[in-house]
């Protein structure tokens, strides 16, 4: 008898200690919580420097560069991409995932070190968060890759995380403005009256006029090294169209995976933008290289450019990219057909002649068809006869302009985009 109320009571003061036990982790949980969100109210916005720009000679010569309208498109509406319309925050399916961005971006705009969470996150959750909201958010270039997490490990649950910052905080608060001066000069190229497509073909002329590829430059990888120090690598390049184009009210992401760079397929950043309620595929560094690199990545689609994979945990998310309106070969008026007659090559001829970079001497001519068996045709039909009519529309090019073509490589065909290089010799 004595031994079963020793049993029993020894299963009472069990209960009673994981009771004790329970109730102890929920009062530190809920301490924490209570520091944790009152550390965070504590986090301010850090005053931004207002630090004016002053460009180089020239450095504002857009006027030629500009997109031609297009029917029924979107006037700019000039207000900067808030919460809501970030798209990777959108993609975020619990209140508590966006309680935690919502962490890191009141932890960046106070250039803190620290990320408070006022819900329950795990750690697994928490890094893919804050992966996004680097997706989302360019102008955030001071933290280091690693950072150190403090949670429950009965629960998994992540209560902050701290961070290293590259630089100073005061040092890293001057170069955002440095970074904003840029950013204002270029949205000041913009006309009052500019609709999105106007606005945006700005922002990529400057910066493909502007920024150099440069993997061994300092800060090559961020938004600072691209506008600051003007080299960079591909996320330089899609942050910093990112960044502009979201400030000027054009909804502008960044996508990672990989692409195909003309040899090999290689790691890879570049851009997704919305113009006229429709997304885009958008790398301004592989369009820094030529006219026809460039009409072949500004506002380009998922049919005439297949060189990007996507990374598979963001591919699920993103939007379709199969629109054409403002496109780069439909704002020129560039759409071939089996029917188009020797002037419309002419004048596409001109087009890429007329945007040559100064000292170049020959460019790719890029002419896009209604179908690859409309571009296969055109291309035997030009190449028949050891080229004749090929060599015949060339020396009428000649004969046209001060511009004489001296040579033009093999015709070769993607899709539905036929390409050949034409060397010039100038009168």
């Amino acid at each position: 008898m004595a031994a079963k109320k020793r049993a029993i009571f020894r299963k009472i003061f069990c209960l009673f200690l994981c009771l004790v036990l329970l109730l102890s982790f929920s009062s530190c949980m809920i301490v924490r919580k209570i520091r944790g969100a009152a550390a965070a109210e504590e986090q301010k916005p850090a005053v931004i420097p207002v630090i004016d720009y002053t460009p180089t000679d020239g450095e504002d010569d857009l006027a030629e560069k500009t997109a031609p309208v297009y029917e029924g498109q979107t006037p700019l509406l000039r207000k900067a991409v808030d919460e809501e319309t970030y798209f990777w925050f959108s993609t975020l399916g619990s209140e508590a995932e966006r309680a935690a961005y919502r962490s890191f971006a009141r932890a960046a705009a106070a250039f803190a070190d620290t990320a408070y969470f006022t819900e329950d996150i795990l750690q697994d959750d928490v890094s893919r968060v804050f992966r996004l909201f680097l997706l989302d958010h360019p102008e955030v270039f001071f933290y280091e890759s690693k950072y150190g997490i403090t949670g429950s490990k009965w629960s998994g649950n992540v209560s902050e995380c701290t961070f290293r910052l590259t630089a100073e905080r005061e040092t890293l608060i001057r170069r955002r403005g440095e970074i904003d001066g840029v950013a204002r000069y270029v949205l000041s190229l913009i006309p009052e009256d500019a609709t999105d497509v106007e606005a945006e073909m700005i922002i990529a002329r400057w910066l493909t006029r502007h920024l150099t590829y440069d993997a061994d430059a300092k800060d090559a990888g961020s938004l600072y090294g691209a506008l600051i120090g003007r080299r960079c690598v591909c996320e330089g390049y899609a942050e910093a169209f990112q960044y502009i184009c979201n400030l000027a009210g054009i909804p502008c992401f960044s996508v990672t995976g990989s692409a195909f760079n003309g040899s090999k397929e290689e790691k890879h950043k570049w851009n997704a933008v919305q113009i006229g309620g429709e997304w885009y595929l958008c790398d301004m560094t592989f369009a820094k290289s030529s006219e026809a690199q460039f009409a072949r990545c500004f506002n380009t689609n998922v049919v005439d450019n297949t060189d990007y994979t996507p990374e598979e945990e963001l591919s699920d998310d993103l939007p379709p990219f199969n629109a054409v309106k403002a496109g780069y070969f439909n704002l020129f008026g560039m759409n071939f057909t089996r029917g188009s007659e020797k002037e419309d090559f002419l004048r596409v001829i001109g087009h890429y002649v007329d945007r040559m970079d100064r000292g170049a001497d020959r460019t790719e001519v890029l002419i896009p068809f209604d179908s690859a068996d409309s571009a296969e045709y055109y291309r035997k039909r030009l190449e028949g006869g050891d080229g004749f009519l090929l060599k015949s529309y060339l020396r009428s090019y000649g004969e046209q302009n001060e511009d004489r073509i001296v040579g033009v490589s093999a015709v070769s065909l993607k899709g539905r985009l036929m390409s050949f290089v034409i060397a010039l010799g100038f009168d």
